[in-house]
């Protein structure tokens, strides 16, 4: 059975091969119709020139025969031998040929080719007659061959003009074929444009229906089905990232559920461990001395820190898969700063630290809860790596329509090797900071995930100083911001 013609090729190769046929075809066509043409004009070219020649070729021929001819002829008449006449017969013959060959080509010239032949015909008798002829009939038989010349020079100048006008038809021929090539040129270029356009539609259309699914992906978008529209083995492609797309939610909901699993799991003993620790620092099981608080101090903090460290992993889990603008909020840095050097005074009194402010009034752009995030884990971060009895800084200031935030700290500093990855998930450098809780590796992405979601970005400085300087910046707002 003979395969079904489908409405579209099955393939992506064969959508190729389909439109470079369908835009050389209308090409292929006109050149062939250009050689067709070519040929056949060159062919009658080539008859014409043919013809031409001939016709004027014979029309010289016929003019040296009638002067041969009359030549002999009064030869014959003033010495009256045969052989003249018989070399007259002989010529009368080509003459006669000539004639009639000229009257086949050259239709025009029928009737002064009988002229010439009745002229030359009586001629001929006066020569081949016998006896006495009438006073004068001699000097009129002869005179015959000034009428004869003077035909055979109206078919020379014939011939001539057959020849110029068959040039001339030769040359409006071509400039026919000249501008009927022009139109089909100007018709067939916009129709190869249009058949190379939609083609070229065609063949990106799948394309960019793959790119728009694999960025969906890899935007953690995948909500929205995957459907590609073209030949057949893209669109299994398609299907198998659609595939894919379903696979990666699932894995998705599967880690969200896993996650909330263990914030649960872990968040219960946590809470018990640090209301256990607050009772016993509040006294209410019974008087502590100082050591006894200190310790149960130690254990609250812990678990705090711990509790934390979950929750940052929570939210880089979750709330970092969304990708939201700063959106029209703004945020005072100054109120945020204060905010968040309380929330770790205890933490820092623990190591003996000396936290060490510079802020200039600035609002950025973004809700309070990111730069509160942002300025949570900096600053964790540099208490975490500084040394009992050290120093950290926060300072910020406005750089244009930049807001800069620097958190440096007098703890070991950040290798050169490592500033370029130390704000990627999970990522953890040589230094190890104090305390017995080993960090997770996620504060700091957030930091870079939370300040490029606002439109900033988070870098670590080189400096003189000791100890490491974290630096990010955001977008200042104004009042002329939406």
């Amino acid at each position: 059975m003979l395969p079904v013609f489908s409405h579209r090729p099955g393939s992506f190769r064969a959508l190729v091969w389909t439109g470079f046929f369908c835009v050389t075809l209308p090409l292929a066509v006109a050149l062939l119709n250009a050689g067709v043409f070519a040929g056949r004009f060159a062919r009658r070219a080539a008859e014409a020139v043919q013809h031409a020649s001939r016709v004027a070729d014979d029309s010289r021929l016929l003019q040296d025969h009638v002067l041969s001819l009359e030549r002999r002829a009064r030869q014959f008449h003033v010495l009256g031998e045969e052989q003249l006449l018989r070399d007259y017969g002989d010529r009368r013959e080509v003459f006669l040929q000539l004639l009639d060959r000229l009257a086949r080509l050259l239709p025009s010239l029928e009737e002064r080719a009988a002229a010439m032949r009745e002229l030359e015909e009586a001629v001929f008798r006066f020569l081949t007659q016998g006896g006495p002829q009438p006073q004068g009939a001699d000097a009129e038989a002869l005179d015959r061959f000034a009428p004869l010349s003077a035909l055979s020079r109206e078919v020379l100048d014939a011939s001539t003009r057959f020849s110029l006008e068959e040039a001339e038809a030769m040359q409006h021929a071509a400039a026919q074929a000249r501008r009927a090539f022009l139109w089909q040129a100007s018709a067939l270029v916009p129709l190869t444009l249009l058949v190379s356009a939609l083609f070229a539609a065609l063949l990106a259309r799948p394309i960019r229906q793959i790119d728009r699914g694999i960025q969906g992906l890899g935007s953690g978008r995948f909500d929205s089905p995957i459907v590609v529209r073209g030949p057949r083995d893209l669109e299994f492609l398609g299907e198998r990232l659609d595939w894919l797309r379903l696979r990666l939610a699932e894995l998705e909901a599967e880690k969200t559920r896993f996650l909330a699993h263990m914030s649960h799991e872990l968040k219960t003993p946590l809470t018990a461990i640090r209301e256990g620790a607050e009772l016993l620092g509040e006294g209410v099981v019974g008087a502590l001395t100082a050591e006894q608080r200190e310790v149960a101090s130690i254990l609250r903090d812990s678990a705090l820190r711990l509790q934390g460290l979950i929750e940052n992993l929570l939210r880089f889990s979750v709330e970092l898969a969304r990708a939201e603008g700063p959106g029209d909020a703004w945020t005072e840095v100054a109120e945020v700063v204060e905010a968040v050097v309380a929330d770790h005074r205890m933490a820092s009194a623990a190591k003996a630290l000396r936290v060490e402010r510079d802020v200039e009034p600035v609002r950025v752009r973004g809700d309070r809860e990111r730069v509160r995030v942002i300025l949570d884990n900096l600053l964790s971060n540099a208490v975490k790596f500084t040394p009992r009895g050290g120093t950290v800084g926060i300072r910020v200031s406005r750089d244009g329509k930049e807001a800069v935030i620097d958190v440096g700290d007098t703890g070991p500093g950040i290798p050169a090797g490592e500033r370029e990855r130390i704000f990627e998930p999970f990522f953890q450098g040589a230094a190890r900071g104090d305390g017995a809780v080993m960090g997770s590796g996620l504060g700091l992405s957030i930091v870079a995930e939370y300040a490029g979601a606002l439109g900033g970005r988070a870098e670590a400085m080189a400096h003189g100083g000791p100890g490491a300087l974290l630096r990010v910046r955001l977008a200042v707002w104004s009042e002329e911001d939406p």
